[in-house]
């Protein structure tokens, strides 16, 4: 026996289970990671449910880049064109699960009965992690998306402060998520999230909010995304329906559709202020408005957009006179920005009262350098859409405006 056996199983022996190169055994999972924390899952889940560290070869496979939406559908029996996000992106990590959890403690810790089987993932903390502490989940790159691009799932998340966001994260800008929605509490679902269209985007599912003090976890499965490729973009009916007599004379509505309408890049179009705030909105972007604390971020196509920066008590609001509404109800969907605790963003039809958008004015800390999806159904007879903001805060703050577009009262058919 050669002297450096002996030596390595003298050490072995000294400190029992020790390994130092003497071994070809796997490292143990790391205890302080509390997405990898066997204990966390034991005592959610049972003693059924086994977990491998996520592959991400099939992301690989592709070159990160997806060409066709059906590139981004994952049920996790195999490699999908999904990665997890490293640091400084996140702190935790999505792994793979399988096996069917125990009822009892499924019910107990998620408040259903209707638990996950066959492959899903999940991440999970047994103690109260940090505010800022988070597992983000991202597809391959988006070349183009001609319109919105619908993200469906189902998931789960356990009792106590766990939740799951999907965004929208830019090529050029990989720090911020954009757009970000969050999945309703009550699972599973599945439930479907409609990001805006663009190009050199990324999906992003995230995990956060880790706050619960007795173990915290969410799970996502089967995951579904669908838009048209700019490409594949529908086209303008032709022929076929250029030969039915229309039924009524419809007023042409593209140029009111317009005045609605507006991505800021060529300036605020028919947005003008309001007769009774005194403070309305500018152009601004693509660059971070104000200073980088309280300002408004990089919009999420890193194009221009309408900003305001209110110091406490101010208002400011734009409008935009049109006959859109005059025959039907629209939904109008855009995207805002709320720098800080206590301001409010109201989207109005008519009159600033009553709106039915409003965002509230609390502003947490994952809420920083987020752009947020919204959304105002204007009813027939509308003559004007007002946005209006307000900062009821202590604090100086900017708020943001981007990709004003105009949809069906359905929401479903884009309009202009």
């Amino acid at each position: 026996m050669s002297l450096a056996i002996i030596l390595c199983l003298a050490i072995l022996s000294a400190a029992n289970d020790l390994t130092l190169g003497c071994s070809s055994k796997s490292p143990a999972p790391d205890q302080n990671n509390p997405s990898t924390n066997p204990s966390a899952i034991k005592n959610m889940l049972g003693d059924n449910v086994q977990t491998t560290p996520y592959d991400n070869s099939g992301y690989d496979s592709k070159n990160g880049q997806a060409n066709d939406p059906s590139d981004l559908k994952c049920d996790f029996s195999g490699p999908c064109c999904w990665k997890n996000s490293k640091p400084p992106y996140d702190t935790m990590e999505w792994v793979k699960a399988s096996g069917d959890p125990d009822p009892t403690k499924f019910q107990s810790n998620f408040g259903t009965s209707s638990a996950p089987s066959g492959n899903y993932l999940l991440t999970s903390s047994d103690t109260q992690a940090g505010p800022a502490d988070k597992a983000e989940f991202q597809s391959c790159l988006i070349p183009c998306a001609g319109d919105s691009i619908k993200v469906t799932l189902k998931h789960w998340q356990s009792s106590g402060g766990p939740k799951i966001q999907v965004c929208e994260v830019a090529q050029s800008d990989p720090n911020t998520l954009l757009g970000c929605q969050d999945l309703p509490s009550s699972g599973p679902g599945p439930d479907t999230v409609s990001l805006p269209p663009g190009q050199n985007v990324y999906i992003a599912i995230v995990g956060y909010n880790m706050v619960g003090k007795g173990g915290n976890m969410d799970i996502i499965q089967d995951i579904n995304v669908d838009y048209p490729p700019c490409s594949s973009s529908p086209q303008p009916t032709t022929a076929a329906s250029a030969t039915q007599p229309p039924t009524s004379a419809a007023p042409d509505i593209s140029g009111e559709c317009k005045k609605v309408a507006n991505d800021f890049n060529s300036g605020m179009g028919n947005y003008g202020p309001c007769d009774t705030v005194p403070n309305t909105f500018q152009q601004a972007g693509p660059d971070p408005f104000k200073n980088p604390a309280t300002g408004v971020a990089k919009s999420p196509d890193n194009s221009k957009y309408a900003a305001a920066y209110l110091k406490p008590g101010d208002k400011a609001c734009m409008q935009s006179p049109s006959g859109l509404f005059q025959n039907n109800d629209y939904q109008v969907k855009f995207q805002e920005y709320k720098a800080t605790e206590g301001i409010s963003m109201r989207a109005c039809c008519d009159t600033i009262e009553g709106c039915p958008y409003e965002t509230g004015s609390k502003v947490e800390k994952g809420d920083f350098r987020q752009w947020y999806q919204g959304a105002v159904t204007c009813k027939k007879g509308t003559s004007k859409i007002i946005y209006v903001a307000e900062n009821k805060g202590p604090n100086e703050g900017g708020v943001g405006i981007d990709n004003i577009q105009v949809f069906d009262a359905s929401g479903a058919n884009q309009v202009c």
